[in-house]
């Protein structure tokens, strides 16, 4: 479904009724794709799945700002990735819209898009972009498992998900701090992401995380069962084989600024798209006592200094 972002928009029922099951389509000829790239020496590809998700506050009411915010963070990394030559059948996008907003027409975006650097990067009505389903749990894990990457290529996971309400079993272990996002009303946990991560071939692989209290979902990838019908202690631990992974988590607080931390992110790289990602991330601390943090595994969590990638600039090898 390739349409501009006006006319998307404008049918404001388009995105709330997506739904299409399985994201499989794209990635129903992925052998073929690999047999095709050996056969022409094998290019660097890049590949890309993106969630927005429109959940519930903390306390469990609707937030219209928080929705409107992850999804132009989504919508940001899609034009960003497009921008950088990816291309729109390795793009995996998925968003979610029940209360039908038209996102351009709002406040929020119009706020931000006084601010020139945000300007540049946030969707406008003359972008096409192509949406490939609903943002659900099944839709997610499904389009990141399948993704047909080689070890040549590189991925980016990038999803803008408001924090759900806390479940009280996962609150006395992490706090504040939830190991688990929701799309669509469906939890996703660490275990989740580990599962549907661990045996994808790749050069690299960096995932960005704008969801606010789930600032444990990323660290906690290789802890084992953390579910509520398999609930273990934090020091059990199983080998998942989670390797050349960076996870970028945004601040654990509640501020607008946090709340567009992939906006931030992207109009840092275009100032300087030789810059590091680690230079990005310094400039996005804004509150010592709450900073952007960084997670890197291979075979097993390491500091993100040990990251190869961790010193060069976020979209370029």
């Amino acid at each position: 479904m390739k349409k501009s972002l006006k006319n998307l928009l404008l049918a404001t029922s388009a995105i709330a009724m997506l739904n299409f099951g399985s994201c499989s389509s794209k990635k129903a000829d992925s052998i073929k794709e690999v047999e095709a790239k050996t056969q022409i020496g094998n290019p660097e590809e890049v590949y890309a799945v993106l969630a927005n998700g429109s959940g519930p506050s903390q306390a469990g009411r609707y937030s219209q700002s928080n929705a409107v915010y992850s999804a132009l963070n989504i919508l940001s990394a899609y034009k960003l990735l497009k921008q950088e030559g990816a291309k729109d059948e390795n793009i995996t996008l998925l968003m979610y819209n029940p209360a039908e907003i038209d996102f351009l027409k709002t406040k929020e975006y119009k706020s931000l898009l006084e601010k020139k650097a945000f300007a540049k990067v946030l969707p406008s009505e003359e972008d096409t972009i192509q949406i490939d389903g609903k943002a659900t749990k099944n839709n997610f894990l499904d389009a990141i498992t399948k993704l047909p990457s080689d070890s040549n290529d590189s991925i980016y996971i990038i999803f803008s998900i408001p924090a759900p309400k806390k479940q009280e079993d996962t609150e006395i272990m992490y706090g504040s701090r939830n190991p688990y996002i929701q799309l669509d009303k469906e939890t996703i946990f660490s275990v989740d992401i580990a599962s549907a991560i661990k045996d994808i071939e790749c050069k690299k692989m960096i995932i960005i995380q704008n969801s606010g209290d789930s600032a444990n979902l990323l660290p906690t990838l290789e802890i084992n069962g953390i579910n509520r019908s398999n609930y273990t202690s934090s020091t059990e631990k199983k080998e998942r084989k989670i390797k050349k992974l960076l996870g970028i988590v945004s601040p654990n607080t509640k501020e607008m600024e946090n709340e567009i931390f992939i906006i931030r992110f992207i109009s840092e790289y275009m100032k300087d798209k030789n810059q590091p990602i680690q230079g990005i991330m310094k400039k996005l601390d804004i509150n010592p006592s709450f900073p952007p943090k960084a997670y890197y595994f291979e075979g097993g969590k390491r500091s993100p200094e040990e990251c190869p990638w961790f010193y060069s600039p976020f979209m370029k090898n």
